[in-house]
């Protein structure tokens, strides 16, 4: 499997987000579960979890960063599609790598 994903290229993002109407404690359990499986299953250097939310949720995981939108953007954040281009712009994927939006 590993040797697979290093042909692909890149890194593969798995993208979480935290939009004002979702479960925070909800969002940190699959964020939890979804670490565990990804870290018995493929190589931790080809993956990574970003969890992008209007306020910080504390999750503290190897291979996890929490993308907190600044309080200044807090009135332009009106969906969810707005929180994902923020984590576009604070991400730190880059050219060839995979986002997988949860």
């Amino acid at each position: 499997r590993g040797k697979l994903l290093e042909e692909l290229g890149g890194k593969i993002y798995f993208r979480f987000h935290v939009a004002r109407d979702t479960k925070p404690v909800a969002v940190k359990r699959a964020v939890d579960v979804a670490v565990d499986i990804l870290s018995r299953s493929i190589p931790s250097p080809l993956w990574e979890v970003e969890v992008v939310t209007m306020k910080e949720l504390g999750v503290s995981a190897t291979g996890v960063s929490e993308l907190v939108v600044p309080v200044d953007m807090y009135n332009s954040v009106n969906s969810s599609s707005t929180l994902l281009e923020y984590a576009t712009r604070a991400s730190t994927a880059s050219w060839g790598d995979w986002v997988v939006h949860m």
